[in-house]
This record gives structure tokens, C-alpha cells and sequence, in this order.
């Protein structure tokens, strides 16, 4: 009999597990294969390292008021796009403003989390999944709230500006060469 009353399982050889033994979990007591991952169980783990430390829990996106259109930040650029409450579209919108999401910690899913349509307020849940050791997967939720922020796009707000320059300008030259006109 072993003190404390930890007991030690083997399997049969071939059915499975690293070394062919059982043992319990350092944390719970549930019979886990093989000394991997440090004598911890999958539940354990999960519990123990947190994977979505580093991910922005907080965000804000920009939606123009008068349009719908949304703000996208790709590549240094700024480009209106039309995106529908709770579409793929405007999930790549808020995707894009989430810090923290690399090839370490790969993004499995992404979905909408309800909100009242009138709040001002999105949130999105993310499943992150991470290889925390040699061969052990961990899969953790993050829920994440993106703040609308109202703006007016550049075609908006040269609709609503009256001051705006459209002009035509005729201009006249009587010399036979073109030199004066390069230089304007």
C-alpha cells in the first residue's frame, strides 16, 4: 500500500500511452497516461496557464454616423467598408483591431456575443488555441468589447461641407510653344 492513499495504474503493453503506465493527476486525482505534461491533467492545465494574457480585452471601431460604413485599418491604409450588425464583414473589422493574436496563440473561432442593438457596444468571443508544451494543445475563450466610436467618412462630410471647390479654369496662351504652360 503507497502512503497517502495515491495509487499507481499500469497498462496492459501496446494499449496506448507513453510508457504504458497510469498515473493521477498532480492537482485532481483523475488517472491520466503517461507522465506527460507534467503530471497534470488536460482540465489542470487549462486552469493553470493562461493563454489569452496579452490579448486586448478592449477595443474601439469607427462608424460613420450618416452611411453605416465601418472603418478598415489594413496596411497603413483607411478604406469605408458597408458591413450589416453581426456580419463576417464586420467581424474582420473588429479582428483587426485585436492586439495579441500571433502564430503562437492561432485564432480557432470568432463569433458575435448579443448585445442591445441601441448600446454602442459590440462583443466578440474568440477561441485561442496555444501549444503551452511539447505536444499539449490548450483551447481558451476571451470575450472581448468593442466600443463604436461615430465618424464621418470623407464622402459624408463633403456632402455635409458647403465651402467645397469644383472649378473649371480655361486658360490661353498666344506664343507657339507649350514651355509656359509645362511650368504652371
Amino acid at each position: 500500500r503507497e502512503p497517502s492513499g495515491l495509487r499507481s495504474f499500469t497498462t496492459p503493453p501496446g494499449s496506448g500511452g507513453l510508457d504504458g503506465r497510469m498515473v493521477l493527476c498532480c492537482m485532481c486525482g483523475v488517472q491520466i497516461t503517461g507522465p506527460s505534461q507534467g503530471a497534470r491533467c488536460l482540465q489542470c492545465l487549462q486552469k493553470e496557464v493562461d493563454i489569452t494574457a496579452g490579448i486586448s480585452r478592449h477595443a474601439s471601431v469607427q462608424q460613420c454616423g450618416t452611411c453605416g460604413k465601418w472603418l478598415r485599418a489594413s496596411g497603413g491604409g483607411k478604406q469605408w467598408v458597408h458591413a450589416e450588425l453581426e456580419s463576417r464583414e464586420l467581424l474582420a473589422v473588429c479582428l483587426k483591431q485585436v492586439r495579441g493574436i500571433t502564430k503562437e496563440r492561432q485564432l480557432v473561432n470568432a463569433s458575435f456575443l448579443w448585445t442591445e442593438p441601441h448600446s454602442k457596444e459590440l462583443r466578440v468571443k474568440l477561441v485561442l488555441q496555444a501549444e503551452v508544451m511539447t505536444g499539449v494543445m490548450v483551447q481558451q475563450t476571451v470575450a472581448i468589447e468593442f466600443r463604436i466610436n461615430s465618424l464621418q467618412c470623407p464622402a459624408c462630410k463633403k456632402s455635409y461641407t458647403r465651402h467645397t471647390w469644383e472649378s473649371s479654369v480655361q486658360v490661353r496662351q498666344r506664343a507657339g510653344h507649350r514651355r509656359t504652360l509645362l511650368n504652371l
